[in-house]
């Protein structure tokens, strides 16, 4: 309620419908047994899907510096989003394919790992140049995991089959990159609230406290009294 600064705020609710996907993704490996019949396209189709909602969603979220949304059509609209991916993947079956059995990654999988990494460094190249209105250990978290997830990606480029060490390396850097957000949204949140605050709020807040220091400074010097009288306000 206090925020007048929604980057962080699209992040959250963002977060939460890419979690949803990473979730459908972990349940759709082979071994979970939860959606018969499919291999590893499936589950490499909602990791695409999901890191597509989670580039452009920080690739969106500085124009949102300095504004206050409204939280209910957001949250619809990354709703209305997730339901068409699971349309798209589910019913509709037209999300492109990812992984072929016996030929590996297709070049769409591979183009979208690219994209996605130009999108998140274009979201970086944002983040740096609004840093001023982030907390410092604020804006640190994020960049790193903007910079961890953007590593992820790179290793999800070329792997031959779902369970290979790139494979691997590069979940273990999402999930490193998901704990540096965690990191600056929940805990953050929770424990230093402050920090959260927007540059302005912050700036108007150390500009007072300059102004009170001031005149408390020049009353403490005087060697005269002083009387201060405020005129009543026209009624």
């Amino acid at each position: 309620r206090t925020l007048d600064n929604s980057y962080l705020m699209v992040l959250g609710i963002a977060y939460l419908f890419v979690a949803c996907l990473d979730l459908l993704h972990a349940l759709a490996y082979k071994g979970m047994n939860v959606f018969p019949g499919h291999e590893t396209n499936l589950p490499t189709q909602l990791w695409i899907a999901a890191r597509y909602m989670e580039s452009i969603s920080l690739l969106i979220a500085p124009l949102f510096i300095g504004r206050r949304i409204k939280i209910g059509p957001l949250f619809s609209a990354y709703g209305a989003g997730f339901l068409f991916v699971i349309l798209l993947i589910f019913v509709w079956k037209v999300f492109p394919d990812c992984f072929l059995e016996g030929l590996g990654l297709t070049l769409f999988k591979r183009t979208s790992e690219y994209v996605i990494c130009s999108i998140l460094a274009t979201s970086l190249l944002l983040l740096f140049k609004r840093r001023d209105d982030f907390d410092k250990s604020v804006f640190r978290l994020l960049v790193t995991s903007i910079s961890l997830t953007i590593a992820s990606e790179l290793f999800f480029t070329f792997y031959v089959h779902a369970y290979g060490l790139s494979n691997l390396f590069g979940h273990l850097l999402k999930i490193a990159s998901c704990v540096f957000i965690y990191r600056a949204l929940i805990v953050t949140g929770l424990h230093k609230p402050y920090k959260l605050l927007s540059g302005n709020l912050k700036k108007g807040q150390l500009a007072l406290k300059r102004s009170e220091e001031r005149y408390r400074n020049l009353v403490e010097s005087l060697q005269e009294g002083c009387l201060l009288y405020t005129s009543p306000s026209p009624r």
